[in-house]
C-alpha cells in the first residue's frame, strides 16, 4: 500500500473516479473503492529510516 499526501483538489477528482474516503482528525484519508479491506482501527505512521521518511499504514488488507 502507497501513502502519500494530497490536497483537496487531488481528493476530490480521486472521489469522482471511485475512490472513497474516510474522516480523519487531520483530513481525509483516500482509499480504493475496491479491492482493500479495512479493520477497525486504520493507523498512519510517520517513521524515518535512514535519510528517508515513510508513512506506514497498519489496519489495511487487500481483498483477493
Amino acid at each position: 500500500m502507497s501513502a502519500r499526501f494530497a490536497d483537496e483538489e487531488e481528493i476530490e477528482n480521486l472521489e469522482e473516479i471511485g475512490y472513497r474516503t474516510i474522516p480523519s482528525e487531520t483530513g481525509k484519508i483516500v482509499l480504493p473503492g475496491k479491492g482493500v479491506s479495512i479493520a477497525d482501527t486504520l493507523k498512519l505512521k510517520l517513521a524515518r529510516i535512514l535519510w528517508s521518511k515513510r508513512i506506514i499504514v497498519e489496519g489495511l488488507t487487500y481483498e483477493g
